[in-house]
């Protein structure tokens, strides 16, 4: 007897190991990748990146090492699954059965858009500086389905929640430096010494700062994807504080929730408020029986959240609160009627720009320059043929006294050729000190609108716009970019140009509605701004439908399992934890892309999800059987 108990024991022990390694890189992956920062010095291998770019070299910080870790992580989860597997562990059940078909579909329409890409380069590995290609979005949905696959118990739960506290409070620790106006890896030796790779001590790569004071990002590449990550864990947080009994745990939530809140408010992401104010929404209708029933309660913790609210709006001196003004008036702005009469042209200084009879014909709200080439030089003259004089003043830069063109102003331009090449006469244009324009003269062509990096002719376009006329600068041009990535569409309605394409087909010489929206022509609109155009963009029409089933089914199961209940069990709460950690993400994601510094969280978390849904739903039905077989041997 004493020796089958040791060899029971034996065998606990080896299988607590065994969950143990299986469960290591998937901490990893959640605690510890998104804070990877290392200079990467890229050289873009399809010409197309380099075009949009202007560079043949990108120095990325954020992105291709987490990149790198991940793809490392999940080739060692894939050996263990090899050596491990147990079918025993698989969980099968209806919902399941929807996981896969919409994963299914998500992954095998993103890979049929990578081998169809006219980028593969960028198709399989993604853009420089964002490395979301096909490989690393296929890592995304296996961490998801390794994560339910080993998630055992409950306690397995409690590790995630560990794991991801530390990274809160790493990123609460490295964000409050920031609010505070002073960034770590610039200021610090051995910060800044985690960062230089070898390569770029010797290119002698300066770093420069980007931190905006009373703005926290942590080492998640930009304040508004701090949002989406402070979407997710302020509502996990939240419910975790106030549901569970353990009053240890509690207070351990509780703080980790005021950290929480503290990024998703010091980011002073749009797109994070967006995010909790839809995990908030989802919360009340899945309690709303509780909220009644306990009222007095939620009206105190309302209170008191308020409170603390504005206690950290009075102790950042109204930085937290800083953007919500703008946010209401994005809302009611992209809510709001649009003129059809509106036309941005008229509120630029360069209405258009066409190419005729060798000469380029600028044309401005106060009349039409019209730019040549003539024995070696340029010249400028008005539409009714009359000299326009430019003359060079002490800068090298050509300025007029005439009324009409006083705010043009022009300057001989050095662009790099290819090697063999000669260099052509290449100036560019300025409007009010804003450099905007480039013009080459061309042997054949006379004068022609050029883009100095690689040097080549461009047209401006105009392209297909649906919605959003007069709207286009809302929610920090947003408008703009959906505007111009909805008949984008049309294209990939069913299988996309590529995973991380988008930037690559984007209409990038809309420079005149470039400008109209940023304030300049020469922005790169390299991303949607939605998580959802993205997919469909990138990837396909399908793929976003595959998204969108396994989401959907994970949702509907939320809400059968947890909704307008009065009472809730330990385990309960935890699932409802992670759905609106899920909402929340979804949500800010209305305005955000998937960034690989936080979408990693999100997968885990899903398949975090869904296997607690699982097994809640595996203990209520054992539950209903109970009480059947009781109520059976009564009725014998």
């Amino acid at each position: 007897m004493g020796s089958e108990l040791t060899r029971k024991e034996k065998i606990e022990k080896q299988e607590q190991l065994i969950n143990k390694i299986m469960w290591l890189p998937v901490f990893i992956i959640l605690g510890i990748v998104p804070l990877i920062m290392r200079i990467l010095i890229i050289s873009p291998k399809d010409e197309k990146v380099i075009d949009v770019l202007n560079s043949a070299e990108v120095v990325d910080i954020y992105s291709n090492f987490k990149a790198t870790a991940i793809i490392v992580l999940c080739a060692i989860m894939l050996v263990m699954l090899f050596l491990l597997f147990d079918k025993q562990k698989i969980k099968i059940d209806s919902t399941i059965k929807y996981y896969l078909l919409g994963g299914g579909l998500f992954i095998g329409v993103s890979l049929i858009a990578t081998l169809l890409s006219k980028y593969p380069h960028t198709s399989w590995w993604g853009m420089p500086d964002r490395a979301e290609g096909f490989v690393v979005i296929a890592c995304y949905l296996f961490i998801m389905g390794y994560t339910l696959y080993i998630f055992k118990t409950y306690r397995d739960y409690n590790n995630i929640i560990g794991v991801l506290s530390f990274l809160v409070i790493i990123s609460t620790i490295i964000g409050a430096f920031q609010y505070f106006g002073h960034d770590l890896f610039m200021e610090v030796d051995f910060f800044k010494n985690l960062l230089l790779t070898e390569e770029a001590k010797e290119l002698g790569i300066n770093l420069t700062s980007s931190i905006e004071s009373g703005k926290v990002f942590g080492t998640m590449f930009h304040y508004n994807y701090m949002g989406s990550f402070g979407a997710m864990v302020v509502p996990l947080f939240g419910i975790l504080t106030l549901f569970l009994k353990n009053g240890r745990y509690k207070i351990l939530c509780g703080i980790m929730l005021l950290c929480s809140m503290f990024l998703l408010f010091g980011s002073t992401s749009r797109a994070g408020l967006i995010g909790f104010a839809c995990s908030t929404l989802v919360g009340i209708c899945i309690f709303a029986k509780k909220i009644i029933k306990k009222w007095k309660i939620v009206l105190s913790i309302m209170i008191i959240f308020i409170a603390v609210l504005f206690g950290f709006d009075f102790i950042t001196k109204g930085t937290i609160f800083s953007r919500v003004p703008t946010l209401m008036n994005d809302i009611l702005g992209f809510f709001g009627s649009s003129d059809e009469n509106f036309d941005y042209k008229d509120y630029i200084q360069i209405r258009d720009i066409t190419h005729e009879d060798q000469k380029e014909k600028i044309v401005l709200q106060t009349g039409t320059l019209v730019l040549s080439h003539i024995n070696g030089g340029f010249y400028f003259e008005d539409e009714q043929g009359s000299k326009v004089d430019y003359v060079q003043d002490s800068t090298g830069t050509y300025v007029t006294d005439d009324v009409r063109f006083k705010d043009i102003t022009f300057k001989n331009a050095i662009v790099p050729v290819s090697e063999g090449q000669s260099s052509p006469d290449v100036i560019s244009m300025s409007v009010n000190g804003l450099r905007v324009f480039y013009f080459m003269a061309s042997t054949n062509d006379g004068v022609v609108l050029c883009d100095p990096i690689p040097l080549q002719v461009i047209e401006l376009e105009e392209p297909e716009t649906v919605g959003f006329k007069g709207k286009e600068r809302l929610g920090s041009a947003r408008g703009y970019i959906w505007s111009r990535s909805i008949p984008m569409m049309k294209d990939t309605l069913l299988v996309g140009h590529g995973p991380d394409t988008y930037a690559l087909e984007f209409p990038q010489e809309d420079y005149l509605g470039k400008w109209w929206a940023y304030d300049t022509p020469n922005m790169i609109v390299d991303k949607a701004h939605n998580l959802y155009l993205a997919i469909a963009i990138n990837q396909g029409g399908l793929a976003l439908l595959g998204f969108l089933i396994m989401i959907g089914a994970y949702m509907i199961q939320s809400f059968k399992l947890y909704a307008l209940k009065t009472d809730y069990e330990a385990n309960e709460i935890r699932g409802i934890a992670v759905t609106l950690a899920i909402v929340g993400y979804l949500g800010a994601g209305i305005f955000n892309d998937s960034i690989i510094s936080v979408a990693p969280v999100f997968w885990i978390l899903l398949g975090t999800g869904m296997a607690v849904n699982y097994y809640v739903n595996q203990d209520r039905k054992q539950a209903e059987k109970k009480i059947n077989k009781v109520i059976q041997l009564k009725r014998s």
